[in-house]
């Protein structure tokens, strides 16, 4: 990471960049204006990252690899951000999941299925470069880990619901989790993270991964039924597990009911 994109914003120079004096001096504009002209991840309010890889993950699914300036706060893994780029001259957000740990350190990564039209999803898959600078907003989302942790999770996701759940499982790894993990994932074609799951997954004394394919992407393709006798099938002591869900609202309605 650049060294002075995180060091620039000391406080007393925070103290005096907000002072009434600076604001005269650069009156009718804002010193933030100023800011960024010198660095374009340089702010005194506004998280700012900037890319430093993109990986092509799948056909669908990129990752951005960005470093934030020092407005960033730190996270919890499985909270997500919005993310916001100018896109043909208009500002575009939209939230996205960290796919990372707070133990992982920088870059941070972020991970975006396209969507069919969709204005953001098909600028960073076609046009995001490294050296691009985007906005991010504070981390947000309860999608986390109760204290103290349970001694039993559960994770059933389905398609890029998966994506948070890499990040706790790869914080849950990284801070010596001892309980015992199920993971049951739910796909249609290729399962986004499946090596590093399963490598992730290997890391706990007691461990599960399941795949369930879904048959396809044709409306008419099978789906595997999801209730708690099927369940029970993969994970026969799920009932004793905290569980965590994330993926399509049909699945997530299934497991609900179970």
């Amino acid at each position: 990471m650049d060294p002075t994109a995180r060091s620039f914003v000391s406080r007393p120079l925070r103290a005096l960049l907000h002072s009434p004096v600076a604001r005269a001096l650069v009156h009718p504009r804002s010193v933030e204006d100023y800011v960024g002209l010198f660095h374009p991840t340089w702010s005194l309010t506004s998280i700012r990252a900037r890319v430093v890889e993109v990986r092509r993950e799948d056909r669908e699914t990129t990752s951005l690899y960005v470093e934030p300036n020092a407005q960033w706060p730190g996270f919890r893994a499985g909270q997500f951000v919005v993310l916001t780029a100018t896109v043909n001259g208009a500002r575009v957000s939209r939230p996205l999941s960290l796919a990372c740990a707070p133990e992982d350190g920088l870059p941070l990564r972020l991970t975006m299925r396209a969507v069919p039209g969709g204005r953001l999803s098909e600028w960073v898959r076609h046009v995001c470069r490294v050296g691009h600078v985007m906005e991010l907003s504070a981390p947000a989302g309860e999608f986390v880990l109760p204290e103290p942790r349970p001694q039993r999770l559960l994770f059933v996701t389905g398609g890029s619901g998966v994506t948070p759940v890499v990040a706790i499982l790869r914080h849950l790894a990284a801070t010596g989790y001892t309980g015992a993990v199920a993971s049951l994932h739910f796909a249609r074609g290729p399962v986004l993270f499946e090596e590093e799951l399963r490598a992730v997954t290997r890391r706990f004394p007691a461990a599960q991964m399941h795949i369930q394919r879904t048959g396809g992407r044709a409306e008419d393709a099978p789906r595997p039924r999801l209730d708690a006798e099927a369940l029970a099938r993969v994970v026969p002591d799920w009932p004793a597990a905290e569980a965590f869900v994330c993926g399509p609202g049909p699945m997530m309605d299934a497991v609900e009911a179970a």
